[in-house]
């Protein structure tokens, strides 16, 4: 609540799309996806509305970045896998953004088991959702 929203949109520039919806979302401490439908946006904090503003930035959002990078994996897996994904696609509105979605496969995930879908159903913008495993995947940049 101390810093001005410009200043975190700033600071989140550095991140990658997957980390700045990581982000957004835990700058709205009683964000709750589970109540679904369009709550996503309606939920967040002018804080967490400055890191995910504009919404053109989420056309292309590779969120297999997430458990990529080994702490946050770490962390996600001792949460509810696919209530993060699922939150983090809700907070950047993915339904009516996302054109291009990554994910990481399932194999290995515990916690993920595709619910988290849902927070795309009735987008008329996804062209594409790929699967990838960590393996596969290069260090965040």
């Amino acid at each position: 609540d101390n810093l001005p929203n410009f200043a975190l949109s700033h600071a989140s520039s550095f991140l990658t799309p997957s980390e700045r919806g990581l982000f957004a979302l835990s700058l709205t401490p009683n964000f709750d996806g589970s109540r679904g439908g369009d709550r996503g946006r309606e939920q967040l904090t002018p804080a967490s509305r400055a890191v995910v503003d504009p919404p053109s930035q989420w056309a292309v959002l590779d969120l297999s970045r997430l458990v990529s990078d080994a702490p946050t994996y770490e962390r996600m897996m001792k949460m509810q896998s696919d209530d993060v994904v699922r939150d983090i696609l809700l907070c950047v509105d993915a339904r009516e953004t996302v054109r291009r979605l990554t994910l990481p496969k399932p194999f290995n995930y515990g916690n993920l088991t595709g619910r988290y879908l849902s927070a795309l159903s009735g987008s008329t913008v996804l062209e594409q959702v790929r699967m990838t495993s960590c393996s596969s995947l290069s260090p965040a940049v």
